[in-house]
């Protein structure tokens, strides 16, 4: 096939870049004219609602819709309306009330001019499903359309001032510009385009074409020799000699692959092999459950694998908990892991204390491996009917404890070292108690310190990060986010997160709603209080002191109840117990006395070690009684 000579095509792409150009130019220009304009009326068709909407009230407004009778106040209005719709040119000025699917127009200055679209008082415009798309622009015209707010006297919305004004002709004047300097900018811009074709044809494309040729002679030559034959003195004998360099080049480089090819498809197909290992023995996402969620994200890498996670079920009501991660390196690391796991598992689920697991799980890696691989892991149990945590913290990173009010701190671990490096070690037990919504999260090392900017992941991204997810009850979407927000960081190393929202047993929190009674209090409030201590493992004792302080208080409040009930908010949490009494009152505090009765009831309420608490918003009174409980 004929080729065409490069200098023809450079001059035939400059045209048509030319008209390109030409056509871009105009287009832009005559979009910015119309922008314009259509900002400047906009503008001026806000200006003038707003002056109609001050030159009339909301309580007039609401007459003449409720009355659908005019007076001599309407009529100054429609003639100042009329003088303003003529003054800007608009389309359309009127007023109306917004109601479900419909207007109703209150008053149109085309009443004056009785041409056109008219709207009189109480005519009504139904409004489709599309209201303000292609129904109302069929109807009205395109429109540049502005409304002001009619207020009242309170500063509530009575009605609407609107102002429309047409923008055809805009377009037109926009289309009449371009059509007039389009020819003469595709003169001058194609003429440019010709001449400066011609002279990169002279200096660039006929050198050019002499190193193509000497290109394709190398191509084709059976040696990776390049001979450079360019002598112009400029930068087509720099390319040349460029090329001449980059064959010499290309031997080293054909010559090093060959040696290397080997290497590289071991290792990929190694790294693979770990990635598929690890994803068949990871533990899919929980989420379904009452009691917990929990997801794990890991990315190994290729030169240390091995980090892992787990998570499974213990005698029923308790959660294993494993995050780890090898010290040793390729496909190795990745076997090593999947024996780890497996004795892991059935260490912590046959053994009563997460401790004594701990070292015989040391002792059996220690003895299968001799030293040639350590873990560093983090063991736990959680208890999902009492929400206790027991853990040992075999040189694990940090672990995580955030509260359901978004506040975290990291877990205090003991100096231990890792799993499998001597034989015969001691690990300390220790415990958290988590509440309902706390979340735990466990991040391999290479995470926390990864760096961007000089500053680590716990220190910059993390605790933002941990703030915007404060909320989360889904373990996978905190495991996701975590991810997300990580992948801005640089870091070596396996890359590991465990995520577990505990959301407890269920019975830690009732709500009741009670007329403002005594025999409402023993009948509807106190058998459920007395339910959800028991549930929670508060003595009988403390039951009968607490129902006592808690109906002392509730009479005090029935007193104040200005309408309607009480709630009652009870929260059971270890070692506490706290009732809000919510009800409608004024701003006075229920906890000052008004008479010698309740200064009694007060005093004894507090000697029995109750923390008393009032506050008051917009005529809702809340009470809160807290006391601890101390087995």
């Amino acid at each position: 096939m004929k080729k065409t000579k490069l200098g023809t095509r450079i001059i035939a792409l400059f045209i048509i870049f030319a008209l390109v150009l030409v056509l871009g130019v105009g287009g832009v220009s005559m979009y910015g004219s119309y922008r314009d304009n259509e900002l400047f009326f906009s503008a001026l068709a806000k200006t003038a609602a707003g002056k109609i909407a001050e030159s009339i009230t909301g309580e007039q407004i609401r007459r003449y819709a409720e009355t659908l009778t005019t007076d001599a106040a309407y009529d100054t209005l429609i003639k100042e309306m009329y003088m303003l719709q003529s003054t800007i040119d608009a389309k359309y000025l009127y007023i109306y009330i917004p109601r479900d699917g419909e207007w109703l127009f209150i008053a149109d200055a085309a009443q004056l001019r009785g041409e056109g679209l008219v709207r009189s008082l109480g005519d009504v415009f139904k409004l489709s499903e599309q209201a303000g798309g292609d129904d109302l622009i069929a109807q009205f015209g395109k429109l540049v359309h502005e409304e002001a707010p009619v207020l009242d006297s309170g500063g509530n919305t009575a009605a609407y001032a609107a102002v429309d004004i047409s923008i055809d002709y805009i377009t037109g004047a926009a289309l009449e510009t371009m059509l007039f300097f389009a020819p003469v900018l595709v003169v001058l811009v194609t003429a440019c385009m010709i001449i400066l074709g011609v002279i990169i044809n002279r200096k660039i494309s006929r050198p050019l074409a002499a190193i193509t040729k000497s290109v394709e002679e190398f191509v084709k030559g059976d040696t990776l020799t390049f001979v450079s034959n360019i002598k112009t003195g400029d930068e087509m004998q720099g390319l040349s000699e460029a090329f001449a360099k980059m064959s010499g080049d290309i031997r080293e480089y054909t010559q090093r692959m060959v040696s290397v090819a080997a290497d590289e498809e071991r290792i990929a197909s190694e790294t693979e092999l770990m990635r598929s290992i690890e994803d068949s023995v990871l533990p899919k996402p929980v989420s379904e459950r009452e009691d917990y969620s929990a997801a794990g994200r890991a990315y190994p890498s290729r030169d240390v694998g091995g980090g892992f996670y787990d998570y499974f079920h213990i005698s029923g009501d308790k959660l294993g908990i494993v995050a780890a991660e090898m010290n040793t390196k390729g496909l190795s690391g990745a076997l090593y892991m999947i024996g780890a796991k497996t004795m892991i598992k059935m260490e912590m689920t046959r053994s009563a204390e997460i401790g004594r697991a701990a070292e015989l799980i040391n002792t059996q890696l220690y003895d299968a491996w001799r030293g040639k691989a350590g873990i560093s892991a983090f063991l736990g149990v959680l208890d999902l009917e009492k929400g206790m945590l027991q853990y040992v913290n075999a040189n694990f990173a940090n672990p995580i404890h955030q509260r359901g009010s978004g506040s975290y701190e990291y877990l205090p671990k003991s100096l231990s070292q890792a799993l499998a490096v001597n034989r015969n070690v001691s690990f300390r037990q220790m415990e958290r108690q988590f509440a309902e919504g706390d979340r735990l999260l466990l991040l391999t090392r290479a995470m926390l310190e990864a760096r961007r900017g000089g500053v680590s992941f716990s220190q910059g991204q993390l605790p933002r990060l941990l703030d915007t997810l404060g909320g989360e009850k889904n373990a996978a979407a905190v495991a996701d986010g975590l991810m997300d927000v990580f992948g801005n960081y640089a870091g070596e190393g396996n890359i590991t997160v465990l995520s577990v929202v505990y959301y407890g047993n269920g019975r830690s929190r009732i709500e009741l709603v009670a007329r403002p009674r005594a025999e409402s209090f023993h009948a509807e409030i106190l058998p459920q209080i007395k339910k959800l201590l028991a549930a929670n493992d508060m003595s009988g004792a403390f039951y009968a002191e607490f129902a006592v302080s808690l109906e002392e208080l509730f009479v005090i409040c029935a007193r104040r109840v200005s309408g309607g009930n009480i709630t009652v908010q009870c929260a059971a949490a270890p070692g506490t117990v706290t009732v809000r009494l919510i009800f409608n009152g004024d701003a006075e505090s229920p906890l000052e006395a008004t008479d010698a009765s309740e200064e009694a009831a007060l005093t004894f309420i507090r000697e029995l070690g109750c923390t008393l608490d009032f506050e008051s918003v917009h005529g809702t009174v809340a009470v809160k009684l807290s006391r601890s409980f101390f087995s």
